[in-house]
């Protein structure tokens, strides 16, 4: 082979590395576009729908803001979608509403909302204004006041709430994690706000207390972080305060 062939052959060989090269950078750039428009991006029009509706207690579980959807429902039901509908359908029709609109499920859970205009939706709107400021005093003397869900709110199991960033529901249980927290500490926590322990990992400073409902469970967390920020905490070190969120890929209790 001339050195001409040996230069040509080469040339030819570089040319098959760089447009091999090439089209493996755009698959990649190809595919971390469709990776951040599937994962990143803020939610979409249909997403927002409990976003908008939301209007009740806000919190941050693991980083993850969620905000509570007082007009929002948790029906525990069949798990076929067409007995959940007809389920709803007839419900609406009793209580003389319009029907309510499916935004989600969670298990066996449908998360439904009032149809604009019902008089369910109105009744939630009013409630939700009107109890603003249920509990504020209380908490900022550490203290718990009574509460419960507004009327509309949830069934007796959770309260509905949603991932702010993503749109998606989640169930609100009556349960709250307690985090940097010694066996004392959960005892008396939990004594302080009407809950009691309901489980405890020692080795790794975490507690589970149960409350009589979800919204005592957050009127608590409330009551818990307020205590800390005044310095009632008597010195120690901040507890992290998270409640119970039950999301799509998990079981209910």
């Amino acid at each position: 082979m001339t050195n001409a062939s040996r230069a040509v052959t080469g040339l030819r060989l570089s040319m098959r590395v760089a447009v091999r090269a090439s089209i493996r950078a755009a698959v990649t750039v190809a595919a971390a576009a469709v990776y951040s428009a599937a994962y990143a991006a803020p939610a979409g029009a249909a997403d927002a729908t409990l976003i908008n509706a939301a209007d009740g207690a806000s919190f941050t579980v693991g980083g993850t803001p969620y905000q509570v959807v007082t007009r929002a429902r948790a029906e525990h039901g069949s798990a076929d979608p067409a007995a959940r509908a007809a389920a709803g359908s007839a419900a609406g029709s009793e209580a003389g509403n319009a029907a309510a609109v499916t935004v989600g499920t969670i298990g066996d859970y449908t998360i439904t909302l009032p149809a604009t205009g019902s008089s369910t939706a109105t009744g939630a709107a009013a409630a939700s204004a009107s109890g603003s400021g249920v509990g504020s005093t209380a908490a900022a003397s550490g203290a718990i006041a009574p509460q419960s869900a507004p009327a509309s709110s949830a069934t007796s199991d959770y309260l509905v709430a949603v991932n702010r960033r993503t749109g998606s529901p989640v169930l609100v249980s009556n349960h709250l994690k307690l985090f940097g927290v010694s066996t004392a500490q959960a005892a008396s926590v939990a004594s302080s706000t009407g809950g009691a322990v309901d489980s405890l990992i020692t080795a790794a400073s975490m507690a589970m207390l149960v409350y009589p409902s979800p919204a005592a469970a957050l009127a608590a967390k409330t009551a818990i972080e307020s205590q800390q920020g005044s310095g009632q905490g008597g010195g120690q070190a901040a507890i992290r305060v998270e409640p119970e969120v039950i999301q799509a890929f998990k079981t209910p209790r």
